[in-house]
C-alpha cells in the first residue's frame, strides 16, 4: 500500500439505504487467506468494518476470518495494529 495511505483488503458490512436491491450488504462467511500485504508507510488499512446496528461483521456469528496472511511493514517503530 502506498506510503501516504490507501486501503488494502476490506470486508464491509454496510446499510446503503433506499432500494431493497442495494441494502443491506451483509458480510458473512468471508475468509481472506494467503494474501501478502506490504505497507510502504504507516497509513492505510486491512480491516473488517461495520456501520450497521443490526449485525456485526466482527462478531462470531458473521464467521469472517483473516487467516494465514503475510504483512510487511516499513517501520518497526510505528503502530500498525490496534
Amino acid at each position: 500500500m502506498a506510503a501516504d495511505g490507501e486501503n488494502g483488503i476490506g470486508v464491509v458490512n454496510q446499510d446503503r439505504g433506499g432500494s431493497s436491491l442495494l441494502s443491506p450488504w451483509i458480510s458473512q462467511r468471508v475468509t481472506v487467506r494467503g494474501s501478502e500485504i506490504t505497507f510502504l508507510g504507516s497509513a492505510g488499512s486491512v480491516s473488517l468494518s461495520d456501520d450497521m446496528a443490526t449485525s456485526c461483521a466482527c462478531g462470531a456469528d458473521a464467521d469472517n476470518h483473516f487467516d494465514g496472511n503475510t504483512y510487511h511493514i516499513a517501520d518497526l517503530e510505528q503502530m500498525y495494529w490496534s
